[in-house]
């Protein structure tokens, strides 16, 4: 005799042997790589006073930021140095990064320093930062071991 409680548990069964086959979303589902810089070219900003965007034919992903380059030459020479290359906290604000804040900086608003590429937010934090650019470097070394960190 078929009763309720048979076909409700035929019909759970049947789920869970169904699904049995696919992968957990939350286990499986990977991070997609942060794109620095919004996609311009890191080595542009040493040659260029205008930095050029970069191309999804010459990439690199380092530490699940990946950055984008005019040509395989300038990959090439990003990957032979990346720590010189890449700009200071993976490219978020350097100023709010000196105030404890993970930011998303603005890549048309940077400057170098000691021949490493900082970006920022905005125009006004390129003359804030490099006003005291010693103590806010410092800072934002400090503060970032504990940003770089957040999912």
């Amino acid at each position: 005799m078929i009763t309720k409680r048979t076909l409700l548990t035929a019909a759970l069964a049947s789920a869970v042997l169904a699904l049995d086959g696919l992968p957990a979303m939350a286990q499986t589902a990977p991070k997609p790589a942060r794109i620095a810089l919004q996609g311009y070219d890191p080595i542009s900003y040493f040659e260029n006073d205008e930095p050029k965007k970069g191309s999804q034919d010459f990439t690199v992903t380092v530490d699940g930021t990946t950055y984008l380059f005019t040509s395989a030459a300038h990959r090439d020479m990003f990957n032979s140095d990346p720590a010189h290359y890449a700009p200071r906290y993976n490219g978020y604000c350097a100023f709010t990064v000196s105030g404890g804040e993970r930011i998303e900086a603005d890549p048309r608003y940077w400057t170098i320093i000691d021949e490493k590429l900082y970006v920022f937010r905005f125009p006004r934090d390129v003359k804030l930062f490099t006003r005291k650019a010693t103590q806010l470097i410092q800072r934002a070394d400090q503060r970032w071991e504990t940003l770089r960190k957040l999912p």
